[in-house]
């Protein structure tokens, strides 16, 4: 059975045809979930025609697999711009004989979503983020008119909700917090697996730990700067303070997108451009070797799903400092938790760590076996049985 996938991610696509990622957030391993149930899978996206050479190492190489691109657009104002278009090209996939699988928040997988049910075929639901936290970030109460920030706040919520709850299947990435305001029907299968790909060569075999301060302390945070969810500019101004105190750390930071120039334009009106690397995409093997040459992993989030960017780091035998935001507080100690946009309790935060190596190789140690707890083959399980039910609703139905 073919099987039809809905992604918020945006791709690129040369003048021969071949797709690539814009980062690493796709990998190879990550089709193969879908290809191990399904014979072959088509991936709805957004897809931007490029003429320059893209790099191979985000090449989307596999077999069974094909693209059909959607309207390319970005932000809510361009999806109104281009919903007829997207409509179209939506309603024209729609067949018995497929099973589709929206990963959401999505609008597009919204509007896919509301054909499906109009002829009643069955869906399962990705659940990967929380749009109640996007319209709450502060990047966007600066941005937005109060007005349509609610509107959209609560409009997005109901959406949501009635996705999920008419759905046969609902995976979500976190255990329990978006469970909680996203309920599936009762008769669905549903299960809990973040989208992050550990493999057994990915772990550390022990967790970070320092006996003494090291003469640089090296953070590494990852994330996208398409937006301003991730908070590079907390991160920043959080950077001189702590510098300001005498400490010497060093940021790496892994993403690329919009915001990246205005970013490095802040480390220099701070005057610590000589402590921050901006590094752009990278591959997974760059994230591990950056992972492991760091100190401390930073997650200072506005709004977020399950973060594997975290859980890679856990991994990595790393401590963690995250903001108590969707699936975070899943992963990490209270002790490991600080406020969202809280510049002074991220400072505080590095600083205890810095001063309590004790509490530092702690949350090290504890992140590595958590970080267990979500490798790839026990992951695979819990959503090959739930994409199954696609394919049995199917039968029941012929």
């Amino acid at each position: 059975m073919e099987a039809i996938l809905i992604l918020t991610h945006r791709f690129q696509r040369d003048r021969n045809g071949n797709v690539f990622t814009i980062n690493h957030v796709e990998s190879n391993l990550i089709w193969d979930r879908y290809l191990k149930v399904f014979t072959h899978l088509t991936v709805l996206a957004r897809i931007q025609e490029v003429e320059e050479e893209v790099d191979e190492r985000f090449l989307i190489s596999q077999k069974n697999i094909s693209f059909v691109a959607i309207p390319y657009f970005v932000g809510p104002k361009e999806f109104i711009k281009n919903y007829f278009k997207i409509n179209k090209t939506l309603a024209k996939l729609i067949r018995r004989d497929r099973a589709y699988i929206c990963r959401l928040p999505n609008m597009s997988g919204n509007l896919l979503i509301k054909h499906l049910r109009r002829k009643n075929i069955p869906y399962v639901v990705e659940l990967v983020a929380d749009p109640w936290d996007v319209y709450s970030a502060g990047s966007l109460k600066k941005s937005m008119n109060p007005f349509f920030l609610t509107f959209n706040k609560y409009r997005s919520l109901f959406t949501l909700r009635k996705s999920v709850r008419n759905a046969k299947g609902v995976i979500y990435v976190t255990e329990y917090i978006l469970q909680k305001r996203y309920p599936a029907q009762k008769k669905a299968i549903t299960t809990h697996a973040s989208n992050v790909v550990l493999k057994k060569k990915s772990f550390s075999n022990k967790p970070l730990e320092l006996s003494t301060p090291p003469n640089v302390f090296k953070i590494c945070s990852i994330g996208s700067l398409e937006q301003l969810y991730k908070s590079p500019d907390i991160v920043l101004k959080a950077i001189k303070k702590i510098r300001d105190l005498g400490k010497n750390v060093q940021l790496t930071w892994l993403g690329g997108g919009f915001h990246k120039s205005s970013m490095i334009q802040l480390s220099k009106e701070l005057e610590i451009s000589e402590a921050v690397f901006f590094k752009g995409n990278v591959s997974p093997e760059v994230v591990f070797q950056e992972l492991e040459n760091s100190h401390l992993y930073l997650q200072a989030s506005r709004t977020e799903g399950l973060p594997r960017a975290v859980i890679e780091a856990m991994a990595k035998g790393l401590p963690c400092i995250g903001t108590r935001i969707g699936g975070i507080p899943e992963l990490l100690d209270e002790e490991a938790l600080i406020d969202k946009d809280n510049i002074d309790q991220l400072v505080n935060k590095v600083i205890y760590f810095l001063d309590n190596l004790n509490a530092l190789n702690r949350q090290a140690k504890k992140n590595l076996e958590k970080a267990r707890t979500y490798q790839y083959e026990i992951l695979e399980k819990r959503r090959e049985d739930v994409y199954r039910c696609l394919i049995l609703k199917k039968s029941d139905k012929e």
